[in-house]
């Protein structure tokens, strides 16, 4: 199964054997899988859809096909003192991330760009996350955005830098609970995926 993110509908490519309830459920065979993805960029759906497939994995490779792939990471930070680490861009809470640039490994990218957006030195990774991905327009361009995530680890109080350039104007801790409610209420694409690992 895998799942994709078109501003807040969920989209899940999935077997027919499984079982789901979805505002709509399609059946969508290779061929027609650019056609599918000209209806959802049209804002044909209002809820989220399953496309059901004897193989998924391949329908959604094809899927991707139809954009182009963006490669990004990010963290989500965990203080020494339990607090989480969050920045405010386009008046959203959010999780400091940015696109990877030539040669970057994946951890190195989330690394670099949350060190970036929020001045935090000294982090260290923990564990890697589930990955999301989302799909928007650029410049008339169809992308399809992968971000690798990651739970990292920072001590000592560095002073916090939004980084401004980037639309960010805030870089804050938030205790466990305020993490939740900003995660919450976040992008879906976040809050489904990484609020689990809020601790």
């Amino acid at each position: 199964m895998k799942i994709i993110f078109y501003n807040d509908l969920k989209i899940t490519f999935d077997h027919f054997s499984r079982i789901r309830l979805f505002e709509a459920e399609l059946k969508v065979d290779n061929p027609d899988v650019f056609q599918f993805a000209d209806s959802l960029l049209a804002d044909h759906y209002i809820g989220d859809v399953a496309v059901l497939s004897d193989d998924p994995q391949d329908l959604f490779s094809d899927f991707c096909k139809y954009f182009k792939l963006v490669v990004a990471a990010g963290g989500l930070v965990r203080h020494s003192d339990g607090n989480y680490l969050f920045i405010k861009r386009w008046e959203r809470w959010d999780l400091p991330k940015g696109k990877a640039e030539h040669g970057e490994l994946a951890h190195e990218t989330a690394l670099r760009e949350v060190e970036e957006e929020t001045g935090v030195k000294g982090l260290s990774i923990v564990s890697a996350l589930p990955d999301t991905w989302h799909i928007y327009k650029e410049n008339h361009e169809n992308m399809l955005k992968r971000t690798y995530w990651f739970l990292m680890s920072a001590e000592g109080r560095n002073s916090l830098c939004p980084q401004t350039n980037e639309q960010i104007t805030e870089a804050v801790w938030f205790t466990p609970r305020k993490s939740r409610e900003a995660l919450s209420s976040s992008y879906r694409s976040l809050s489904e995926t990484l609020l689990p690992y809020l601790v």
